[in-house]
């Protein structure tokens, strides 16, 4: 079974935070990190557009991968050609485009960045 987590960029600071996901009836978004043990449970308001689910799969760096990251896939192990996607949810599965099914490629892919700051040159 996979670890249920998010991610999200914090309102105030811009820094990605990680956690449980929560919304209000008032339509705010929080990310509340986990494995937290007192009384108050710090959370970050974070921008609804960016909040992104992990895959629970890495990528050939021991990277988490998360929905909305840009992956390059690289054709094999022996080259540096290959291609990016941005890894999205569609049908019931964390898809790498519209044609790949993440499980299939993330062992040869690299995270380079993600759609809301762009990739890595």
């Amino acid at each position: 079974m996979r670890e249920k987590k998010f991610r999200g960029l914090e309102i105030l600071t811009g820094d990605w935070v990680q956690g449980s996901h929560l919304k209000t009836v008032t339509g705010s978004e929080y990310i509340v990190p986990q494995n937290l043990i007192g009384n108050h449970l710090p959370q970050y308001a974070v921008d609804k557009d960016t909040v992104g689910e992990y895959t629970g799969l890495e990528d050939k760096n021991g990277k988490q991968i998360f929905e909305g990251d840009i992956i390059f896939i690289y054709d094999d192990e022996e080259t540096e050609s290959g291609w990016w996607e941005n890894v999205i949810y569609h049908q019931g599965a964390f898809m790498a485009g519209d044609d790949n099914l993440l499980s299939n490629v993330h062992f040869r892919s690299k995270v380079i960045g993600n759609k809301y700051e762009g990739a890595e040159e």
